[in-house]
C-alpha cells in the first residue's frame, strides 16, 4: 500500500493524526512516549507505539468480523495505521490491572495493589474538566464489598 503521510492535524500524548490524499483518509501514527499526572511526568518506552498499533490493528479486525464498523482500514506498518477519518468521540477507556496514579487520588487502593478483576475505567477527554471519570467500576466492584 503505497499511502504517505501528508500535514499533521492532530498531536496528542500518544498519537498523531496525518493527512492522506485522500481527504476521507487519515494516518494515525502510534508513538513510544508516555504520560503520567495529565502530563505532568514524561517519558518514552522503546517500541510501546509499535505495540499499541499492533494490538489496536487485531482488537479492530476481530470488532469487524463480528460485524462492528470502526474507523480501521489497515495497519500500513507496525505504528502506522490507516484511518477512516471521523470526529472524535472524547472519551478514553483505561484498563487497570494494578492501582497507580489517578485511580489512588480518587480511591483508597494501595499503591499497585493487583485488581483481580481489572478495572475498566471510562474519562471523558477534556483538559477544561481534567478529564473526569464517567463510569464507577472501581466503586462498585472493589471498595463496596
Amino acid at each position: 500500500m503505497d499511502i504517505k503521510a501528508g500535514k499533521l492535524i492532530y498531536q496528542g500524548k500518544a498519537k498523531g493524526v496525518y493527512k492522506t490524499d485522500d481527504a476521507r483518509k487519515v494516518i494515525v501514527e502510534f508513538k513510544d512516549d508516555i504520560t503520567a499526572g495529565d502530563g505532568a511526568k514524561k517519558d518514552n518506552i522503546n517500541e510501546k507505539g509499535f505495540w499499541n498499533s499492533i494490538i489496536s490493528a487485531k482488537l479492530f479486525e476481530v470488532l469487524e468480523v463480528e460485524g462492528i464498523k470502526t474507523q480501521y482500514i489497515d495497519l500500513i506498518k507496525p505504528g502506522m495505521m490507516l484511518s477512516w477519518k471521523l470526529e472524535m468521540i472524547p472519551l478514553e477507556v483505561i484498563t487497570r490491572n494494578i492501582a497507580a496514579g489517578s485511580l489512588l487520588k480518587r480511591y483508597p487502593f494501595e499503591p499497585k495493589q493487583t485488581l483481580n478483576p481489572p478495572i475498566i475505567q471510562i474519562d471523558y477527554k477534556s483538559d477544561e474538566y481534567g478529564e473526569p471519570m464517567l463510569n464507577d467500576d472501581c466503586y462498585r466492584t472493589r471498595i463496596n464489598r
